[in-house]
């Protein structure tokens, strides 16, 4: 699997138990997993425990996010937020439904960086996810290849 095109129409979407949204899993390897989600209502997110989480809301005007303790955080469009995944974590909606990217990892150093267009050329054991903002079809690059991604703006996920 050097190189792989994954369609956003060919995802099928699995409803939040607590009825906040759905999500559509773009892409699941050993250590990572990224996903859509449509967020819907305010609430609680699911906890990871031992993983790291970085959302990046790509559609809709932006949330606020209660992790754990911490004072609330504004998390806006296309600003990726890191935190820790078993926190208890909390979300309320800035202006309706938003739809969010989401990278959950055990990697301690996961990225999730915004780009005009890119290419992808993943180190080994680290593959590459590129997720075109504007059709959310994505490509997935596994070392030792390389390849364009998107050519309209992007997010780009070292997995």
């Amino acid at each position: 699997m050097p190189v792989e095109h994954l369609l956003a129409a060919d995802r099928h979407p699995t409803p939040w138990r607590n009825g906040g949204g759905v999500t559509r899993e773009v892409v699941s390897t050993g250590f990572s997993r990224v996903s859509l989600a449509e967020i819907a209502a305010d609430g609680p997110f699911s906890a990871f425990p031992g993983r790291q989480r970085i959302l990046t809301v790509v559609s809709g005007e932006g949330i606020e996010l209660t992790v754990g303790d911490a004072p609330p955080v504004v998390v806006p469009p296309l600003r990726p937020f890191a935190f820790p995944g078993g926190a208890a974590t909390s979300c309320r909606l800035l202006g309706g439904p938003v739809t969010a990217l989401n990278l959950i990892t055990r990697h301690p150093d996961p990225a999730v960086t915004l780009h005009p267009a890119a290419t992808l050329r993943p180190t080994p054991g680290r593959p590459q996810l590129a997720i075109d903002l504007a059709t959310l079809d994505a490509v997935l690059v596994a070392h030792p290849s390389a390849a364009p991604g998107p050519a309209a703006p992007c997010v780009v996920l070292t997995l």
